[in-house]
């Protein structure tokens, strides 16, 4: 397993996403994992040398399921993120923040069963602009104590990264980076967190599950760009074994940081595995990408799909 070392935080390539511990996480996730599936991922993962967990306050019971069964890897060097659980009082103010976001840092230390969190991201990053301070004053104080080690936020357009930058209490940026969604990097952002310093963790890679449906069974949404996704995916099969291997090690292949997965199942873990091991040549990632369709933002943006 390659490892990320960023200041005193050494980070597993691999990201194990626990939104699905506890809820139902993506298109074409129909079920909830059973926990004795879950205790196995995690076991699992660990043997992998994987050392490296994104969970969130508004993940269901995910951050109390994963701090169950990380307990017997306490001694381990292990590095586990969350996100601020969600305001959403109709009145806001700084008294009903502040109190909102101590009450969810010591509801995570208390479900994760750790004496520190080490990645704690801003999740409500428009609430945040609104209130910078009242946020990085409660952050602040808690990474005094020690009971946060870096201070992060997650994105989901380039354009908002200049605003966030202005904060150099956040050193970490979560970011949705995938083959059809690559706007972070044509804007050069990307660039310029790495010359800031920043750590940059990635997710989607995957397009929420996606990548996995077959175009013909995705709703009445995506019918605009059926057919491009059916012409790429014929592309993809004649120089990569699997989906997973083309869309996980195009994004690995960049090495712009930790790659969130979410896993549903231990074989699904293992064979992704496979591709975090593994190289395939640079041009034949290339090759492929002159091939990437050119697709409109709604069909890329989770947030403005219309299931129904």
């Amino acid at each position: 397993m390659k490892y990320y070392f960023y200041k005193d935080l050494k980070l597993s390539t691999f990201c194990l996403g626990c939104a699905q511990f506890g809820q139902k996480y993506g298109i074409a996730n129909k079920l909830i994992l059973k926990e004795r599936e879950i205790k196995t991922i995690i076991n699992k993962s660990i043997e992998s040398d994987i050392n490296f967990f994104d969970t969130a306050a508004d993940y269901g019971k995910s951050e109390e399921i994963l701090g169950k069964y990380l307990m017997p890897f306490k001694n381990k060097d292990l590095a586990i993120a969350t996100k601020i659980k969600y305001i959403k009082s109709k009145k806001l103010d700084k008294n009903i923040i502040k109190k909102a976001v101590q009450n969810s840092l010591e509801s995570s230390l208390k479900k994760l069963r750790r004496n520190h969190l080490d990645i704690v991201y801003i999740h409500q990053y428009q609430l945040f602009f609104k209130f910078p301070g009242v946020f990085l004053e409660v952050l602040r104080g808690y990474r005094k104590k020690g009971l946060i080690r870096y201070i992060g936020i997650s994105l989901y357009e380039s354009k908002e990264i200049d605003r966030a930058l202005k904060y150099n209490e956040i050193d970490v940026f979560q970011i949705p980076y995938n083959v059809l969604n690559r706007s972070f990097e044509e804007s050069n952002t990307i660039e310029t967190l790495k010359h800031q310093q920043k750590l940059i963790v990635l997710r989607s890679i995957f397009l929420q599950g996606l990548f996995f449906v077959d175009p013909n069974e995705l709703s009445e949404y995506f019918k605009p760009i059926k057919q491009a996704l059916k012409n790429f995916y014929r592309e993809i099969k004649k120089y990569f074994n699997s989906q997973e291997e083309f869309f996980l090690g195009y994004a690995l292949n960049k090495n712009y940081g930790p790659v969130i997965l979410g896993i549903y199942s231990s074989p699904q873990l293992m064979n992704n595995l496979k591709v975090f091991n593994s190289s395939s040549s640079k041009s034949l990632f290339e090759k492929i990408e002159e091939k990437i369709p050119k697709i409109d933002k709604i069909y890329t943006d989770p947030r403005s799909w219309i299931l129904n």
